[in-house]
């Protein structure tokens, strides 16, 4: 194995440690289906519809997820489900 290749394997298995350390992996399964449709760009009127849930129970799950990122924004927790592989 070349230099290079064992540098892209090293590379690959850091980002990889990573994504399996990032808060992402913390959240409850419902909070990881809100991440994923906030990383849409939905608002939570639409996640309330598109999980059957109310709007206002959509926007709690919206702002445990927040918190649990230790975010302040739906982009930075896009960024992070994004990093963690989940969008």
């Amino acid at each position: 194995m070349t230099v290079d290749q064992l540098t892209a394997e090293r590379d690959a298995l850091a980002a990889e440690v990573g994504r399996l350390k990032s808060p992402v992996n913390r959240l409850t399964d419902k909070q990881k289906e809100v991440l994923k449709l906030l990383g849409r760009g939905m608002q939570s009127k639409e996640i309330g519809r598109a999980l059957g849930i109310s709007p206002e129970t959509a926007r709690d799950h919206r702002k445990a997820v927040l918190r649990n990122l230790g975010v302040d924004n739906s982009i930075k927790a896009a960024r992070m489900a994004w990093d963690a592989g989940l969008l």
